[in-house]
C-alpha cells in the first residue's frame, strides 16, 4: 500500500512534543509505544489512538503505513538504558498472550466457573448484609478460578459474561468487573500473581453499596440531592468494610475507596488525580464503568458495546487513564465474544471469539440462514477465510445486534451446551 502522503500528517502541537519524539519506523523496537502516526489513524488498522509495540508484525504494518511515528520519551529512554529488559518484557507479554485453548473447548469450563462465582458472590453479598465479615478465602478462590480461565483463553469467559438477569444484576456486575480486570491486566503485562490480586480488587470494589437501601440503590427517579450523598459514601463505606476483614488483600481496600477517583481529578472522594491514583484503581475504574454501561440498570437502558467504547475513549486522560483505555479497546474490540452479528448476505451468528489483528473477521457461531431460518445445527465460521478469498465477502460482518433479536437468547447455548460442527460456507 502506498504511503500517505504530507497532506495527511497531523501537526505535532508544544504539548505532545513535551511528552513524545519523532522517530523513524526504521527506527523503532519492541517495547515502543507509539502516540501519534504521520497519517490518520483511520487510514490503517490500528484501533487505537497509541498502543505498545509488542512483535514484528506491528513493526512491519507501521513501516506498511507511515515514514515518521511519534513515540512516548518514557519509552524511548527506558529503551536507551535497557534494551534487552523492554524487548523481554514485551516477549514475555506476548507469551502470556498465547491462548492455551480454543474458545470452544474453554467454554463448558468457563460457564461453570462463572456460575460458581456467581454463586459464591451472591454469598458473600448475603453474608455483608447480615452484617458478617467477607469470606476473604472464598473470595480468592474465585479468582483463582477466573484467572486459570482467562489464562487458557479470555474470549470464553467474556463470552459467558455477556448473559444478563437484571435480577441478579450487583453479583454478575461484581463477577463481570472481576473478568473484565483480569482480562485487562492480562494484556497489560501483569504475572499471574498480580492477576490474582487485581482480579480480587474487581470483585470486591463495590462491596460498599451493599450498606445503602435497595430503595436508593434500585430508584428509577432522579436522585435527590440527599441520595447522592448516601451513594457518593460507598467507597468510604467499602474501604471501611474490607479493613475489618481479617487476611484481605490491602489493594482491594484501596481500590474500593479509589475507584470513583479521576485522572483530572474531579472524581470522589478524595479528588485524586494522575499518578496519585494506584495502577489497579485506574484498571478497576475503566472495567467497572464498561460493565455497568453495557448492563440494564433501573435508571438506564443498556448501550451496545461500540457505544460504551465511543464514552470510554471519548473519557481518556480526564476520566480514565488513556493508555489503559486503548488497550481495553483493543480487548473488546469492534465485535466482542457474545455478540449478535447480521452478515451482508443475512445469515445471523453470535461471535464465538475475537481477532485481535483482524477486528471484523471474527470467529462466529452460524444460528440463522439469509432468510432467518436457523440451521439445523449450530456451526463454526472463521471469517479469516475471507481473506484467503476461501469464503464469498457476503458473510462481512453488516451490523450487531442486541441479544434476542431474532429470538435469539445467549442462554440458549448454555442449555444446548457449546458443540458445533465447522460451517462449510
Amino acid at each position: 500500500m502506498a504511503k500517505n502522503t504530507a497532506k495527511n500528517q497531523t501537526i505535532n502541537t508544544s504539548q505532545e512534543a513535551k511528552h513524545s519524539i519523532e522517530i523513524s519506523v526504521a527506527d523503532l523496537q519492541v517495547g515502543m509505544y507509539v502516540s501519534k502516526l504521520d497519517c490518520d489513524w483511520m487510514d490503517t488498522p490500528f484501533l487505537m489512538q497509541g498502543f505498545m509495540i509488542e512483535n514484528d508484525n506491528h513493526l512491519g504494518l507501521l513501516a506498511e503505513y507511515c515514514n515518521t511515528v511519534w513515540v512516548d520519551k518514557i519509552y524511548k529512554q527506558q529503551l536507551a538504558s535497557g534494551p534487552k529488559d523492554a524487548i523481554l518484557h514485551a516477549s514475555t507479554i506476548e507469551k502470556q498472550l498465547i491462548h492455551k485453548k480454543t474458545t470452544a473447548d474453554e467454554l463448558n469450563s468457563a460457564t461453570g466457573i462463572y456460575a460458581k462465582s456467581k454463586e459464591i458472590t451472591k454469598n458473600l453479598m448475603q453474608q455483608v448484609r447480615l452484617g458478617n465479615a467477607i469470606d476473604s478465602q472464598a473470595a480468592k478462590n474465585l479468582v483463582s478460578d477466573c484467572v486459570t480461565s482467562i489464562l487458557n483463553n479470555p474470549d470464553a469467559l467474556m463470552w459467558v459474561s455477556k448473559i444478563r438477569d437484571q435480577d441478579e444484576y450487583t453479583a454478575e456486575h461484581s463477577v463481570n468487573v472481576c473478568v473484565l480486570t483480569i482480562a485487562l491486566a492480562r494484556r497489560l503485562g501483569f504475572n499471574e500473581a498480580e492477576l490474582n490480586k487485581v482480579g480480587l480488587c474487581g470483585l470486591l470494589h463495590d462491596v460498599g453499596k451493599l450498606q445503602i437501601d435497595p430503595a436508593i440503590l434500585n430508584k428509577t427517579d432522579p436522585l435527590t440531592r440527599e441520595e447522592w450523598q448516601i451513594i457518593a459514601a460507598h467507597p468510604a463505606n467499602g474501604r471501611n468494610l474490607l479493613m475489618g476483614t481479617p487476611s484481605i488483600y490491602p489493594g482491594a481496600i484501596d481500590v474500593a475507596y479509589s475507584h470513583h477517583e479521576r485522572i483530572d481529578g474531579k472524581g470522589y472522594p478524595r479528588g485524586l488525580s494522575g499518578s496519585a491514583i494506584s495502577t489497579f484503581s485506574r484498571v478497576v475504574a475503566i472495567t467497572d464503568a464498561y460493565d455497568a454501561m453495557t448492563a440494564n440498570r433501573c435508571y438506564a437502558s443498556a448501550k451496545s458495546s461500540t457505544d460504551a467504547l465511543k464514552v470510554l475513549f471519548h473519557a481518556k486522560d480526564k476520566h480514565f487513564d488513556g493508555k489503559m483505555v486503548d488497550v481495553f479497546m483493543r480487548i473488546i474490540g469492534l465485535y466482542p465474544p457474545g455478540t449478535l452479528v447480521e452478515m451482508k448476505n443475512g445469515c445471523v451468528g453470535v461471535v464465538l471469539s475475537s481477532n485481535e489483528k483482524k477486528q471484523h473477521l471474527p470467529e462466529v457461531i452460524m444460528c440463522l440462514d439469509k432468510n432467518k431460518n436457523r440451521f439445523a445445527q449450530k456451526t463454526r465460521l472463521d471469517l479469516r477465510r475471507i481473506e484467503d478469498q476461501d469464503l464469498d465477502e457476503s458473510y462481512l460482518i453488516k451490523q450487531a445486534h442486541i441479544d434476542g433479536s431474532f429470538g435469539l437468547q445467549l442462554e440458549e447455548f448454555l442449555e444446548e451446551g457449546f458443540q458445533f460442527k465447522s460451517f462449510a460456507g
